[in-house]
């Protein structure tokens, strides 16, 4: 039986640690840093991009068909932007006030269990910069196979 997978991009973040790359109106993760990609941008692709979607589905997991990105609201133009140049489809949250990441998490949850109840969630923070994507992919799916449905899996 294939398992579930339902990604959650926790985009959110108020731009106050790379300063002065990173600020308030532009926070790290949208900043094109990598070979003019963003982090936000690496990570739709590290876990919603085809190459996953086949890595997941030779381990029997299927990768909804929709990722789920939770941001702030101050931040949709650049969310929108970077959304709207990938092929990866998205389901958008915005956060009206900043409620960090468990309210994030919480909330993302919710939506997940509406699309499937039964899904297996992972909340993948989109700051972090990833180098080695084949042993994240791999630990992500040893991960998988120690949970069973129903239950959250974090990066």
């Amino acid at each position: 039986m294939t398992k579930f997978i339902q990604p959650i991009i926790l985009c959110g973040g108020s731009g106050t640690r790379l300063w002065p790359v990173s600020r308030q109106s532009l926070p790290k993760q949208f900043v094109p840093m990598f070979e003019g990609k963003s982090l936000f941008e690496l990570t739709l692709e590290r876990i919603g991009g085809q190459k996953a979607r086949v890595f997941f589905k030779e381990r029997g997991f299927d990768i909804a068909g929709n990722l789920i990105c939770i941001g702030s609201a101050a931040h949709r133009y650049h969310i929108c932007e970077i959304l709207s140049r990938s092929e990866i489809p998205t389901k958008v949250i915005l956060e009206s006030v900043q409620k960090n990441t468990a309210f994030a998490m919480v909330v993302g949850a919710l939506v997940a269990e509406k699309i499937n109840e039964n899904s297996i969630l992972i909340f993948c923070p989109s700051d972090h910069y990833i180098k080695n994507e084949k042993d994240y992919l791999e630990s992500i799916a040893l991960g998988l196979r120690n949970v069973s449905q129903k239950s959250i899996f974090t990066l």
